[in-house]
């Protein structure tokens, strides 16, 4: 319903970017749903729950693990009321899940890497709003994702992926 100047715009996010993040920074080129766990969308299909039932818990589960700090390792990672994953699992079932998943960058979890990236974030954002402002372009923010006319989703994307990678050195993955 969001209109700039009275036409239609489009919004693009970048998928899993922090996550993505963290595997770029350590010279992996990670391409995977880094929110899929093949025990969650099984249990999804075998209860009628619904495609991507579990999602939003599964990402907030990831930023806990992403922006937890060493001390607090042991400490109950809070959820909404509505974001959970019983009665089918636990929170530990699932942080231990997300933690083989991404053994990789696992080492990042609890190590307050979420500040650092969230600052990437910020200047990756900052810096696709200023360019597209220069080419007369207006775009809204929206955490890691831009809304922009819909006729200008082609210079949006390629500015994503411009600005992304000469922070990162990695492409990132758009939707």
């Amino acid at each position: 319903k969001i209109t700039i100047n009275g036409q239609p715009t489009v919004e693009l996010d970048f998928s899993g970017c922090l996550i993505r993040m963290l595997y770029h920074l350590d010279k992996i080129d990670y391409l995977d749903d880094p929110y899929r766990l093949a025990p969650l969308t099984a249990c999804e299909d075998a209860n009628g729950l619904g495609k991507d039932h579990f999602r939003e818990p599964v990402k907030r589960m990831m930023q806990a693990l992403i922006n937890g700090r060493e001390g607090k390792r042991n400490e109950r990672i809070r959820m909404p009321n509505k974001q959970t994953f019983r009665p089918f699992f636990s929170r530990i079932d699932v942080a231990e899940m997300l933690k083989a998943k991404h053994a990789l960058i696992a080492d990042k979890f609890f190590s307050e890497a979420g500040i650092k990236l969230q600052r990437y974030e910020s200047d990756i954002a900052l810096d696709i709003i200023s360019n597209l402002k220069v080419k007369g372009i207006a775009c809204l923010p929206v955490h890691d994702s831009f809304i922009v006319n819909s006729e200008k989703e082609d210079e949006l994307r390629e500015e994503m992926i411009s600005v992304y990678q000469s922070y990162i050195g990695y492409s990132p993955i758009i939707k």
